[in-house]
């Protein structure tokens, strides 16, 4: 399965041209398959509510709750290694639900209105931004771990610009694989159907992608469908089992410490508690990662063994059916960390709140946001003064 193909893309014929110039469509459409599971009316109508309801909504809850998120990280400080992963996360779930969100109510607007190839033209390679997600996704899961496992290690290991520098890298190579397999992959054709003497548009693959077919459809569907998702589950698996066993073990050795010499919790206590919070929230983030994804692969695994489980084969409708759920599964992963954040990290809440006081007090004011001209971006404190644009000087060591 291409996980770039559009879930109404059919295959018109063996690519023949009517004298008409148009390609001329097979007589036996897989739609129409008498052992189809499902009918061509339920595929139709189950894709529709996902892309015409369910993923708007997601997309109309996610991207504010995702800029929030941002805002909160961005206002504690990027020097953290956390926060800027997390807020990197933020600002690529975002991308993810606008492109997913475009397709979508483009898919619609085909299916009511009249053909359009704008957002499936230029748009979909832009889905490579879901790899960038899974890719950050993994990144905090394994530096929550080696965090937890070894806190002096961790501070030596991946410095701020370096860290910088591999989140960068290793999102420009998922993003450009994507442009480069999907970006001139589709094209409006017309189709002329001899039995019916009907000629319609359709989206339908480029002379491109004919070219370079095998590759692109190893680059699509054994890297990026399978490979990579697999690669991400894994880490994630790992290291959020590795970080919840140790974590578990730290709270049951400070229990006991705390029981033997009673008073007041120390700062370095306070502390650890506060990191305790942060990778709770985080392995949080992590499962619901885990329960997104796992559909996606099960599918993947499915289509191997069912070899007419495909677009085109004898499940078509079937095959429809899946991608449009894992589609609605794909938002829900970029859609609902902020609420996870919220419910979970005491210090996320306390940033938001005093983030929206101090933004209706400027209201108030008509005071535009304060800027700090010591040319450093400081630390959150929970004063207005601190909160607003940081200029981050060049010569800030991480």
């Amino acid at each position: 399965m291409n996980v770039t193909s559009p879930k109404h893309f059919v295959i018109p014929g063996d690519g023949t041209q009517a004298d008409n110039g148009c390609l001329l469509q097979e007589s036996f459409v897989p739609q129409d398959n008498p052992d189809n599971l499902i009918s061509k009316q339920v595929d139709f109508w189950l894709t529709t509510v996902n892309s015409a309801g369910v993923i708007p909504l997601l997309s109309v809850v996610g991207v504010p709750g995702n800029v929030l998120s941002a805002a909160v990280f961005y206002t504690q400080g990027l020097r953290e290694r956390i926060n800027l992963c997390v807020f990197s996360l933020a600002l690529v779930d975002i991308v993810v639900l606008i492109v997913t969100l475009c397709l979508s109510v483009e898919q619609v607007y085909r299916a009511f209105v009249g053909p359009s190839s704008f957002f499936i033209t230029y748009f979909t390679g832009l889905t490579g931004f879901t790899w960038v997600s899974m890719f950050l996704s993994a990144a905090i899961s394994t530096e929550r771990c080696v965090c937890v496992v070894s806190p002096l290690r961790a501070q030596r290991m991946l410095p701020g610009w370096t860290l910088r520098g591999v989140l960068l890298l290793a999102s420009t190579v998922l993003l450009t694989g994507m442009l480069v397999i999907a970006g001139p992959k589709h094209t409006i054709v017309c189709v002329y159907d001899p039995l019916t003497n009907v000629t319609s548009d359709i989206v339908y693959v480029t002379q491109y992608y004919k070219d370079n077919k095998k590759v692109l459809d190893i680059l699509d569907v054994f890297i990026y469908a399978t490979a990579l998702p697999f690669i991400f589950l894994v880490v994630i698996v790992v290291t959020t089992s590795v970080t919840a066993v140790k974590l578990r073990s730290a709270a049951r050795w400070r229990q006991q410490s705390s029981s033997a010499q009673p008073g007041a919790p120390s700062a370095a206590e306070h502390r650890d508690s506060r990191e305790v919070a942060l990778t709770k929230m985080l392995i949080a983030t992590s499962v619901l990662f885990i329960v997104c994804l796992c559909p996606m692969l099960l599918v993947q695994v499915a289509m191997f063994l069912v070899p007419e489980l495909k677009f085109g084969g004898r499940y078509h409708n079937m095959t429809s059916v899946l991608w449009s759920v894992i589609s609605v599964f794909r938002c829900a992963n970029s859609s609902f960390n902020f609420f996870v954040y919220h419910h979970l990290g005491s210090r996320f809440r306390n940033t938001l709140r005093q983030i929206a006081r101090c933004r209706r007090a400027r209201i108030r004011s008509g005071s535009a946001d304060p800027i700090n001209l010591s040319g450093r971006q400081e630390a959150f404190r929970p004063d207005c003064g601190k909160i607003g644009v940081h200029v981050v000087s060049q010569h800030v060591r991480e």
